[in-house]
Order: C-alpha cells, then structure tokens, then sequence
C-alpha cells in the first residue's frame, strides 16, 4: 500500500505513524510467546524471516526441517498451533506491505479467494486505528503485474493509444527520434509522471488513479473500464454534505494494490504527490506576486535539493553494493572451508538472481554450515563425556574417536549406538546391583550383623553411582547374598518355633489385645533382639499362666467401672451386668467382661458428642453449686481479695450458660433419637428430667437449709424467753501465750472462785462440778459430733440445766457427764 499526501490547502498533511503497526505486531508475538511456560526455541520459517526482521531484528540461526528438529528431541506431536495475525508491516514512510507474495499464486492462477478476507482485514485495521475512510474508489479483479495473463489488456490500451510497443532490436534513442521534436520530453523540467520512464509512458495504475481522483470517481472513463474488462465502484465512507465541507481540508489517499506492485509504480504515485506540493508552491507564488524570474530561481532550488537527496543516495546504495560484493567473497571461502571439513558438497549458487539475493544466500548457507559443525563439536564432546563415565563404572574401555578433527554424521551415528548400548549395559547391571544391595542390607538387619570386609563397605556405607559394576563385582555380590540368607534362615526356623508356643499361650491366658500389639514387633521379623524377646515372652507365660485370669478380670471391671460414670448408666443398668460381682474367676467370665467393655466403649465413641456435652454441663452444674454455697458463708466477707466480685461475675455467666446449653443439647438429643429410634437415657432418664431433678433437689436443699436455719432461731427465741438472754461482749484478740488477769471472780457455794487465765482456758473440778472449755459465745464445730465433750459457761444450776438440754436436743444419743474429768 501506498499512502499520498494530496491538498490545494497551505498546510499539506502529514503522513500517519506506522510504528504503531509495528508495535501492535510485536506486542501481539510477545503475547503468544508468553502463554507458553517455561523456556521456549522458536523455529521460524523462510517466508516469515523477512517481515519478521521489520519487527524484531531477526536472524538466520538454523536452516533445519521443523518436524525433524522436533523428532530428535522426542516433543513431536505434543504441538500446540496458533495464529499470528500480522497484517500491515512499514517498509518505509509511506508504504506498507501485507507481505503475501503467495497472492498471486493463489488468487489469479488457483482461483483461491481466502486472502481478499485478510485484505479486508487490513482496512479495517487502519479504519479502526487511523479513522474511517471517506470515499473508495476500486477496478479489477485484484489485478496489478504484468504478465502473460494480461496480453489481452495490453492489446486493449494499444487500440487506445495509451501503450506504445518498443520492437526488438530498437532503443530509447530511436523512440526518442520517432517522437516529434515538438512534442519531445523535456527532462529537466518534468510536467506528468511519464518522468519515471523518461518521458515514455505512465504507469496505467498511476494514471487511473490520476484521473479518477481529478474526476472525484469514474465518470468519463467508461470506455477505458470496459476496454480493461474490470468491475469498477464507488463508496462513500461519509455523507454528501460531510464530503462538501472536507473537500478543501487535507487528505492523504491510500493505494492498495492487491497481487503487489512495482517500484516504478510506487515512484510515480510519489512523483505524482511531489508533483502536486509543487503545484500548489506555484499556485502561492502566484498568489504572493513573486515574479518570474525568481519563481524559476526557487524551482531550480528545489530541483538542486532533490538532486542532492538522489546524489546521497547513490552513494550510499554504491557502498551498500560493494559492502555486498565484499561479502560474497568471503562468505565463499568460508563456505569451502566448511563444507571440506563437514565432509560435504560444495554449495551451488543460483544463477540469475540479483547480488543481495546471492548474498543472502551464501551467508544464509554459511551460518548452517557453522551451526552445524558447532553442533556436532558438541555432540561429540557430549558424547566422549558420556562414554569417559560409562568406561569408569563398568571398568571398560574408551570408544576409538579423536576429539579434534570434526566428525561425520556416521561416525556420530555409530558412537550414539555405542553409548546407547553401554548405557543399556550400566542400567542393567545397575538394577541388579540395586536388587541385590537392599536384599543384603535386609539380611544383615534382621541378623543384626554390620559390615566387617572392605567390600561389605562398599556395598552398605558407599554411595550407589559411585559403585563399580563390574562383572567380578556382581559375582561377588551374588555369593555374599547366598550365604547371609542361609544364616536368616536358621534364625526364622527358630522365631517360628517359639511364636507357636507363644501363641498358644496367648490363647490359653486370654492376654488382651493391646498387650498382643504390644510385642507384635517380635512376632513379625525374626532378627536376633526378636529372637531373645520371643523367648523371654515364653518363659514368663509359663510363670503368669496360672495368675493372669483374675489380674486381667479385675483390670478390665475398673475400666468397666470408669466408662459406666462416663456413659451416665443408672445403678439398675449396672446391676444387670451380674457377671460384674461374681467371684468365680474362670475363662468364660473373663470373655462376658471382654464383650462388655468392648460395648461400652462402642456405645461411647457413638455418643461421645452428646456425653461430652452432658459432662460440660455437670461441671457447669457443680461449680453453680458451690458458689450458692459460698453465697452462704459469712467468713467470705473477710480478706476478701475481690472474690467477691469473681464469683458474682462467675454465677452471671453460669445463669446465662446453663441455659443455652441445655437448649442445645436437647435439640441435639431430640434430633438423635428421631435418627436412632430411640431414646437418649442418662443415668436411666431422659436428660431434661435429670436436669429438672437436679433443680428440684437444689431447690429442696435451700427449702430444707431455710426451714433449719428458722427452726434454729425459733429454738433460740424460745430459750432466750424461757431462761434469759445472755449478752455476748465481744472482747478483743490477745496473742497467744499472753496470760491476762481478770477483777472479776465468780464465786461457787460462797466458799471458792475460780479465776480465769484466759478466755479459753479450762476449768477444773471444784466440789464436785465438773468444769469445761469455755469458748467464745458461739458453739463448737463439733457440736453435732457423736461422744462430744459438753462444753459451758454456766455459772449457776439454771444455766448448766439450759446447756444440758440443748445438748441433749442436738444429739440423738444422751451423752454422760463425768464430774471427775475435764473431758467426756
């Protein structure tokens, strides 16, 4: 494609950034390459190399078949395809290429039509990046080069007179002579784009596009149509009125040729531009007065200017071709050299091509020719590396092959099947020395046996690879094998011996099972430790024969005792296991206990959930009752500590757990039982009944404290009202030890005293009346204590006969007062 800047206006356009073509290319690749995990060889092929040098830089590395690339490394088939759609490529400020030079074949001589869709693609690619297209103008059935196909268009534009045949044997100047002298082509100043061929004639492409864009669509040129046999068109990307107001506004026209073009196709559409820019540089002239001469003047700048650019370019184009001609020579050499050491044939250039093209090829050809001896250096040294540690471990000797010169492909061939062969050799003696490695190791263990040779050594303690495995060592290992398996043997006969006595004492003692795991190590592998074992374990069978069955009963009922309180089992429940009491210690008692210590715990682990919650709840239970309890006891106000507040903190949160927790412990209940079939019992109770006893009861305790404590004050009202009420003074604490002197004595009969030492001394037997500790005013603890010491203050017969019968009311037994003793 080829993109022209055309306007009358002052400010001409600018050609739009085709970079962005290049990086939408580029990023799209980058993206692919990135699907793929893990590190990626990218094989391309010769027709992508050169639009694939426009985007990335690219070079030709190797020039191999894919499919044979992918064989030798073993990944052919396991291929993953998709598409990289690249549709424009700059080549150069204003042109673009779709690079199918397969158009032409397919669509004009195969009649193929797949690639007008990915044409169609490409303009809708500029449409979306660059903004839409104003008008379209198209002629043809895609045609564009000059070939045989098109011997009847010629013909046409000869009728026309547009085409002048040049007859062989006649040259520019004999057509320059036929011209007439006033009609004669004038060089220097070019008027019209027949310039590029010197005047001869303009391209038909290039003057369709002249005349349809001057004519602003194809009227007037029906004739010229029909004569070239094309389906003409014209579409309007915008409006009428949209067209009106762009039509003085710059424009910049696309020629799309499909099939490809010629340069001189591609000079003429840039002359016609230039062409145009000088145009309108008159048209300003004029506009601006310039006169005549100096209009002449600037043209002659302008033409001395491009005339400089073309000077610039022919030199730097002369270089390029000796720069190309420099590297053929040496690219030759080289390619000798290389071909004489790969032992190959030397390479046949193409006659008839152009110099880059040779070039190309040569250097192409050479790079192959370098990856490839490259290539084979390594294979080689590859190779050699392989085949030096194959020859250490199987203690042979090395392949026959110089590391200097470059081998052929046989000589590689025959050397991989060499490697390959030892390398079958090495696993299979590698293998074997692995089997028979572990089986000693094995047979050693179980006879508890270390390695005493330096060969036994090297098998146990050395590394595996670092093993010879040579023929002589294999032997040898067979031969050691050999004699450890008869030593295991002799041993196994005698584990198996005493595990059949050990057995059948087992069996006879009934021994549980967790004892039989116990020592199950020894009833398994027969080494020497499990044959000392085995035959300890007979010997004290033999001696506990007798004994066990009672042990074992006993054992197995405290167990049964332990997981009846965690089962919640009712004392009915209990008493139906009547073996549970019996004395009579025999094998079938034994077994009725082993069945039902394993119920339980079966029983248990069904409803482990549902217990676990019960005893959560028990505690929750327990710890509520023994602060109520503390509630009660008036030494709790003393050194306190902020016990106080904790345990009002703690029954908050039981008055509001408790709750929550037998709610959802009888939905839980209640959805097992509708599971089940069958109710949920807990000490022989549904579980909302046994907490609503344990309520009940907790109720009745406090009912039953109150009622006490009433009858309590009751009784002592009706003392206080019967015999008076003694004024307790409460007196201050004295340290222990310190005697005290009291003023005041009681006198008993008028005729002794009895003075006190301290507030809790004894008193002794005067006259006849027996005397007691005397406490503080409140009574002992021991005083609800069957065989009590009766302790008192009285002071007369009244307050003695009032003592006397309290005692006697808190007792259930009279107790008997001594009057010669100080204590009952």
């Amino acid at each position: 494609m080829v993109f022209m800047a055309n306007s009358i206006r002052r400010d001409p356009p600018e050609l739009p950034d085709f970079s962005l073509l290049k990086r939408l290319v580029r990023d799209q690749l980058i993206y692919l390459l990135e699907q793929l995990p893990g590190s990626k060889d990218l094989f391309i092929e010769a027709d992508l190399m050169s639009p694939l040098d426009r985007i990335a830089n690219v070079s030709t590395l190797k020039f191999y078949a894919c499919e044979t690339v992918l064989e030798e490394q073993g990944i052919f088939g396991d291929v993953t395809t998709d598409e990289w759609a690249f549709h424009l490529l700059p080549l150069d400020d204003d042109i673009i290429s779709m690079e199918l030079p397969e158009f032409f074949r397919d669509y004009f001589l195969e009649g193929n039509q797949h690639w007008v869709r990915t044409a169609g693609s490409a303009l809708h690619l500029l449409h979306s990046l660059y903004g839409p297209f104003t008008k379209f103008y198209g002629i043809g059935r895609c045609s564009q080069s000059y070939g045989v196909e098109h011997l009847l268009m010629f013909a046409n534009l000869k009728k026309l007179g547009v085409l002048v045949e040049q007859q062989a044997g006649e040259t520019l100047t004999v057509m320059e002579s036929k011209v007439p002298k006033s009609d004669e082509y004038d060089l220097r100043v070019p008027k019209d784009m027949a310039y590029i061929f010197s005047g001869a004639y303009i391209p038909l492409s290039c003057k369709l596009l002249e005349q349809v864009l001057e004519r602003d669509g194809w009227t007037g040129l029906e004739e010229v149509t029909r004569l070239l046999n094309g389906h003409e068109f014209v579409v309007s990307g915008s409006s009428e009125a949209d067209l009106k107001a762009r039509s003085d506004t710059r424009r910049t026209i696309l020629v799309m040729f499909l099939g490809g073009c010629t340069f001189s196709e591609i000079s003429a559409l840039r002359f016609l531009g230039k062409e145009k820019a000088l145009s309108h540089l008159k048209y300003i002239w004029e506009e601006i007065g310039i006169p005549e001469d100096q209009r002449l003047q600037r043209t002659n700048v302008v033409k001395n200017h491009i005339k400089g650019l073309l000077n610039m370019m022919i030199a730097e184009e002369e270089a390029l071709k000796k720069r190309l001609v420099t590297s053929i020579e040496t690219c030759r050499k080289e390619m000798e050299t290389l071909c004489l050491e790969l032992l190959l044939p030397v390479f046949e250039e193409e006659e008839g091509i152009s110099m880059l093209q040779q070039e190309k090829d040569i250097r192409t050809r050479v790079e192959v020719l370098v990856m490839e001896k490259s290539q084979r250096m390594q294979q080689l040294k590859a190779l050699m590396e392989q085949d030096h540690d194959l020859c250490d471990i199987l203690c042979t000797i090395p392949y026959g092959i110089t590391a200097d010169s470059v081998p052929s492909l046989e000589q590689l061939e025959s050397f991989r099947q060499h490697i390959s062969s030892q390398t079958d050799e090495k696993g299979r003696r590698h293998a074997e020395f692995v089997g028979i490695k572990r089986q000693i190791i094995l047979c050693m263990d179980d006879l508890d046996q270390v390695p005493e040779t330096s060969f036994e050594r090297d098998i146990v303690c050395e590394d595996e690879e670092a093993f010879c495995l040579s023929r002589e060592n294999i032997t040898s290992l067979k031969l050691l094998l050999c004699q450890l398996e008869e030593r295991r043997a002799e041993n196994e006969a005698m584990c198996e011996a005493h595990r059949e006595r050990i057995q059948r004492l087992w069996d006879r003692l009934q021994v549980s099972q967790e004892e039989r795991e116990a020592f199950s190590q020894h009833m398994v592998t027969s080494k020497k430790n499990n044959l000392d074992a085995l035959q300890a374990e007979a010997q004290r069978l033999e001696e506990l024969k007798l004994l066990n069955i009672r042990n074992v009963t006993e054992a197995i009922r405290s167990e049964i005792a332990v997981f009846w309180v965690k089962c919640f089992l009712s004392t009915d429940q209990r008493q139906a296991f009547t073996p549970y009491y019996s004395e009579d210690f025999t094998e079938e008692l034994l077994g009725f206990h082993d069945a039902e210590i394993l119920r339980l715990k079966q029983h248990y682990e069904d409803h482990k959930g549902l217990f676990e919650g019960v005893h959560q709840w028990e505690e929750g239970w327990r710890l509520f009752q023994d602060l109520e309890k503390k509630a009660t006891d008036p030494t709790r106000f003393t050194n306190r500590g902020g016990n106080l507040l904790k345990e009002e903190r703690q029954r908050t949160e039981l008055h509001k757990s408790l709750p929550k927790l037998e709610k959802k412990l009888t939905k839980e209940i209640e959805a097992w039982e509708s599971e089940q079939g069958q109710e949920f019992l807990i000490s022989g109770q549904k579980f909302m009944q046994y907490v609503e006893e344990q309520w009940e009861m907790h109720h009745a305790d406090k009912e039953k404290e109150k009622q006490e404590r009433q009858l309590k004050k009751s009784q002592q009202t009706e003392e206080d009202m019967l015999y008076g009420t003694s004024v307790r003074t409460p007196s201050k604490r004295r340290l222990i030890g310190t005697p005290t002197s009291s003023n005041k004595s009681r006198k008993f009969n008028g005729t002794s005293s009895i003075s006190s030492a301290a507030s809790n001394s004894t008193m002794r037997s005067v006259y006849g009346i027996s005397t007691c500790r005397s406490p503080m005013s409140r009574p002992p603890l021991s005083a609800n204590k069957r065989n009590a010491s009766l302790t008192c203050v009285a002071s007369t017969y009244s307050e003695f006969v009032r003592d006397l019968s309290k005692t006697a009311k808190s007792k259930g037994e009279p107790d008997i007062i001594n009057s010669t003793v100080t204590h009952l």
